[in-house]
């Protein structure tokens, strides 16, 4: 039985083999995730490029405190880049690498969290979940600002349950901060304000449980959070309105079909069954229909839940978590697509902890012989669970899905201009403009794909085609032209240079999200003086009138990767 009463520190031994376990949590965690960098193309999504944009934007001496681009973002996750990519440079490893540290650094606040609130054994069982759970891991991999809030959220809780119980005014402050700070990474942190407001209110109406709340402690955190998070809440007031929020919510009819309720009941019931059965379908967030634990481990999750409304009486833990599931599952409920992994990412800590809760409570009703079985299958469901999400996992980061899905055709495009210009990410080095070539890419290509500004460093030999034009006279050698293959280039093939040698391949491939035909990205040209050829000595004749240079014939197309 969970009560606030029933938190017990675990004696010397027990701690040191707390901390042995929570630190292989940490290291098999973190060496998963960075595994998980080899295992993927080398690559960025264009909302991932946009963040890396921005971070340039910094770098530059730029400071907004929201950045309109793309629908608009919340700030934390672009400074934090902007930090790697001083260190790092413009590579795609500079921005995964703080996923990377985020998404890892999550396990032992989950630890914490599932500590503060049900005691050690929780902790550690939520932790073990959080090395290879897909969605966790996932997010420990992709560059995107939601990422941030799991290890925000379940800081801030920790923290706020940790003053609540020693009735510490700085610990209460400090949760109060991180919850404040949780306005900076990601919009469904808006959700946690309804959080908390519902878990004071039900603990007001009952008498047992107000006698246990620390109201003083409680002003003083939701005040910290305030301060904290007002800047941000003040701008976006003066901003207005609801962006991309109102573009997915089910209040749009051309997303509910005018049938908002329905929607709401279909999205419910694929979110209350996430756990076992169909989880996100977009192969960014998750691999595709996955749910978001194995069989077993959601049905032990099913019986956390259960568990804790039992428990709701008398235990605000309980209570807490419960109230959290509710109002975090509200941005994936109210929108298109439930369960969307990243809208639905507030959920996270708490759902971790759901079964967790009910294999502490079977270890907790057991004695003898019969714990230690019981022991030792939960260690073996762990491992097994463990073992099939990583095997999913990795066979997913391999797939023509996530090739196609975080545009790794454009990444290529960028490294192959990169080693032209002997510079940047994949390039052989720094060479001067006497060494390298030139460079002529489409504009339209440029502009369609934040990854390849991102990537590539304009500079003078970096020429940018309008569609259908043809390039500046003289170009430095050797050349290199990265075009638009849809586009007509009659007028690029008649004003090349003449006595050249020129040779036309296809570039990298690209598909829509929706689409399921893959189609070339770009064309490569590639051209150099012909080098001379010996002959003999003639009687000098008046010099031919020059002949344009032929047209380059048209590739055969290749096969999209496999």
């Amino acid at each position: 039985m969970y009560t606030e009463a029933a938190h017990h520190d675990p004696s010397r031994r027990q701690r040191l083999l707390l901390a042995l376990a929570l630190l292989a949590c940490l290291l098999l965690g973190g060496w998963l995730r960075l595994r998980a960098l080899d295992l993927a193309p080398q690559s960025l999504y264009r909302d991932e490029a946009q963040n890396g944009l921005d971070a340039l934007r910094v770098l530059q001496g730029e400071r907004p405190i929201y950045f309109e681009a793309n629908n608009g973002r919340e700030p934390l996750l672009i400074y934090l880049l902007a930090l790697a990519v001083r260190l790092m440079g413009r590579t795609p490893l500079a921005l995964r690498a703080v996923s990377l540290v985020v998404g890892t650094l999550t396990i032992p606040a989950l630890y914490w969290l599932g500590r503060e609130l049900f005691g050690p054994r929780v902790g550690l069982l939520a932790a073990a979940l959080g090395v290879s759970t897909v969605w966790l891991l996932n997010l420990s991999r992709v560059v995107f600002r939601a990422g941030l809030l799991p290890l925000l959220s379940a800081l801030a809780l920790a923290a706020l349950w940790r003053g609540q119980r020693l009735r510490s005014g700085a610990w209460m402050a400090a949760g109060g901060a991180l919850l404040g700070g949780c306005a900076f990474t990601y919009l469904a942190a808006r959700m946690i304000p309804l959080a908390l407001g519902a878990w004071l209110i039900w603990s007001a109406l009952d008498r047992q449980a107000r006698a246990r709340v620390w109201w003083r402690g409680w002003a003083l955190a939701l005040g910290a959070g305030l301060v904290l998070a007002s800047p941000l809440a003040l701008y976006l007031l003066q901003r207005g309105g609801a962006g991309r929020t109102a573009q997915v919510s089910i209040l749009n009819p051309a997303i509910s079909g005018g049938r908002p309720w329905l929607a709401l009941a279909t999205n419910l019931w694929r979110t209350v069954r996430m756990l076992v059965y169909g989880g996100d379908f977009i192969p960014r967030h998750n691999v595709p229909w996955r749910a978001v634990f194995t069989p077993a481990v959601g049905l032990a999750g099913y019986a956390g839940l259960g568990w804790l409304v039992l428990q709701a009486k008398r235990c605000g833990a309980a209570r807490l978590v419960l109230v959290w599931l509710v109002a975090l599952s509200l941005p994936t409920l109210l929108a298109e697509g439930a369960p969307h992994f990243l809208r639905g990412v507030g959920m996270l800590p708490a759902l971790l902890l759901l079964p967790a809760v009910a294999l502490d409570a079977l270890l907790s009703h057991l004695r003898g012989a019969a714990r230690w079985a019981a022991l030792g299958m939960v260690v073996a469901l762990l491992a097994t669970s463990g073992w099939l999400d990583w095997r999913a996992y990795t066979r997913h980061l391999g797939s023509e899905a996530v090739y196609y899905q975080f545009e790794t055709g454009a990444a290529e495009l960028a490294a192959e201009v990169n080693r032209q210009l002997g510079q940047g990410w994949q390039g052989e080095g720094e060479r001067s403009a006497a060494e390298g070539g030139s460079v002529w890419l489409s504009h339209r290509l440029w502009e369609g794909f934040p990854s390849i500004p991102f990537l590539v460093s304009a500079g003078e030999r970096l020429v940018l085609l309008e569609e259908g034009q043809p390039g500046p006279a003289n170009p430095q050698v050797p050349l290199l032209a990265l075009l638009w293959p849809h586009a007509d280039q009659q007028r690029l093939w008649a004003a090349l240079p003449g006595g050249w040698q020129w040779r036309v391949r296809p570039g990298a491939f690209e598909r829509g999200d929706l689409e399921s035909e893959a189609r070339l990205l770009y064309l490569v040209l590639e051209g150099s003086p012909a080098p001379a050829e010996p002959s003999a000595p003639a009687e000098p004749s008046a010099p031919a009138e020059p002949s344009a240079p032929a047209e380059p014939s048209a590739p055969a197309e290749p096969s999209a990767p496999a």
